[in-house]
């Protein structure tokens, strides 16, 4: 088992001592198991077998010749959860949160939002209405692709049964960190003439719908 921190289960101390491993490598600093050893402060049993999951996962990958490690792009994205996660808490204080949406489907209404900075609660509220179902479509998909769904009939969707046991098999959580000033660097007159193309057409279609709904209630 990994000697963990103070006050750490055993699964976090195993997801501690890999993080330390990563840490320690980079694309350009080759290291060998001896050195590994001496940085992570962990034992060759635990360090031997985060090498060979952190290789089967593709975080590092290790010179046949020389026999030394280095930490892949996979690995750099591995290392930026804990980052991201630290950015969260710092602008815990500045969050905005919504939650039910409100759309009225069973999607919409089994979410609740959060961004940070707050980009207000009518903006939240139209996320937790729309993503929902995409994240469904996808996710879902993404497990039939791989195999991990089975024995459909091409010619019949599946029971409302099994597909509550598929949904409750995804994740919950889902946390994404969007760098709009590097999009806004690399912005092209094509990419940002979509962009308010779509918002555009978003817009008229709720005035649209603001203005037939006003007209329904003044002749009911």
């Amino acid at each position: 088992m990994p000697r963990g921190r103070e006050r750490q289960t055993p699964r976090e101390a195993w997801f501690d001592s890999a993080g330390r491993v990563l840490a320690s490598l980079s694309d350009r600093s080759a290291k060998g198991f001896n050195r590994l050893l001496v940085e992570t402060r962990l034992s060759p049993t635990t360090l031997s077998s985060h090498l060979r999951g952190l290789a089967d996962e593709n975080k590092i990958v290790k010179d046949a010749r020389t026999g030394l490690y280095r930490r892949t792009q996979g690995g750099d994205r591995w290392l930026e959860v804990p980052a991201i996660v630290q950015r969260i808490l710092q602008s815990a204080r500045t969050a905005g949160s919504v939650g039910p949406s409100e759309g009225g489907d069973i999607y919409a209404s089994a979410t609740s939002a959060c961004a940070m900075p707050s980009p207000g609660p009518s903006g939240l509220a139209t996320l937790a209405d729309e993503l929902p179902s995409l994240l469904a479509e996808i996710l879902v998909e993404d497990r039939l692709r791989r195999g991990l769904i089975t024995g459909l009939d091409s010619s019949h969707t599946p029971s409302v049964k099994r597909t509550g046991d598929v949904l409750r098999g995804l994740p919950r959580i889902f946390v994404l960190e969007v760098q709009w000033d590097r999009v806004a660097d690399g912005l092209d007159a094509k990419s940002s003439q979509d962009l308010w193309h779509v918002v555009l057409r978003r817009n008229n279609a709720r005035i649209q719908k603001r203005d037939r709904t006003a007209q329904t209630s003044l002749n009911p």
